[in-house]
């Protein structure tokens, strides 16, 4: 109800309308810059039921197209296969099982190759880092990356090369994550 509650700002006819499970916060985190960027509300779910508040919502909205964020483990075939009545658009799936690589997949689908001057990575197993930096990075058009506190993984290394940042920004302090992370991440950057 609070995520319907707070897109009532967002004209009817929006391009597009993300949804997340709201049972989990990695998932919602994982495309919250991006939405920003687009200037799109964030939806909640739960896993296997699309709530009335909004499914309300949706139907004001009308949007132009619906993006899930995250896997089936997060929101159902079932709930996605309803949300199809809510736009004459397309209903999209990015992301796999987990809030990282979700978050991977957001950044891939969103922005072209060497596209990103600044790219922000943020503890996905923690959420206040990646929640206080989402708006003001959404708004200056960059993606966040959820990671890992205590390792680098191929994928978020190949997503780095392939956007190509002349910065890479780490959201939050050397508790969140470490420094083998921003090694790894190091020489990607300018």
């Amino acid at each position: 109800g609070t995520a319907a509650r707070l897109s009532a700002g967002v004209a009817s006819g929006t391009p597009v309308v993300y949804v997340a499970t709201g049972e989990g916060y990695g998932w919602a985190l994982a495309g919250s810059a991006v939405a920003a960027r687009d200037r799109a509300p964030v939806l909640l779910v739960a896993h296997d039921r699309l709530p009335a508040s909004t499914a309300a919502e949706l139907r004001r909205l009308q949007p132009g197209r619906i993006v899930v964020l995250g896997g089936t483990g997060s929101v159902s075939r079932a709930v996605a296969t309803a949300l199809d009545g809510y736009t004459a658009g397309s209903v999209t799936r990015l992301g796999s099982g987990s809030r990282y690589s979700t978050s991977l997949s957001v950044s891939r689908a969103s922005y072209a190759a060497g596209s990103a001057t600044t790219v922000y990575l943020a503890s996905g197993t923690t959420y206040s880092d990646a929640l206080a930096a989402a708006s003001s990075v959404g708004a200056a058009g960059a993606p966040v990356l959820l990671v890992r506190d205590d390792r680098a993984t191929s994928g978020l290394l190949n997503e780095l090369r392939r956007l190509a940042p002349s910065e890479v920004v780490v959201v939050g302090g050397s508790s969140r994550i470490g420094d083998v992370v921003i090694d790894a991440v190091s020489n990607l950057a300018g």
